[in-house]
């Protein structure tokens, strides 16, 4: 799965680091908003693509991470790899089943094109 991961730039104009939460002395909590862009030949694989929310290895265990700003439709969740390392947690997408009489979300199947050239924000609490 190719995609690119980088800070946002507003985020780093806004609190003048690329990573922040409380000062550097006090704590080592980190926070920053990651802009996530999925390539346009890519399909998705059952289970969500592998996001690495690591910073170039400046964070290295999640806390919270939130999926927002979708380009698509579709709903998006982060799933945290066991132990919660940065680098390999993973993003799922879900859109509506087809259903009579109620609607519910599903992951997208293997193999689906619908997150083609598709990009995303997640905000990102970790140490």
């Amino acid at each position: 799965m190719a995609q690119t991961v980088a800070v946002n730039s507003n985020w780093t104009a806004l609190t003048g680091k690329t990573l922040s939460r409380q000062s550097v002395l006090t704590s080592k909590i980190k926070e920053a908003v990651f802009d996530v862009c999925v390539s346009c030949c890519c399909t998705y694989c059952t289970g969500g693509i592998t996001v690495d929310l690591s910073a170039g290895s400046r964070i290295t265990t999640i806390i919270s991470a939130e999926v927002t700003e979708l380009s698509n439709s579709l709903v998006a969740q982060y799933n945290p790899a066991a132990c919660s390392p940065a680098a390999t947690g993973t993003v799922v997408f879900s859109d509506e089943a087809a259903g009579c009489c109620a609607t519910a979300l599903a992951e997208i199947a293997c193999g689906s094109c619908l997150i083609q050239c598709s990009t995303f924000k997640v905000h990102v609490i970790g140490f």
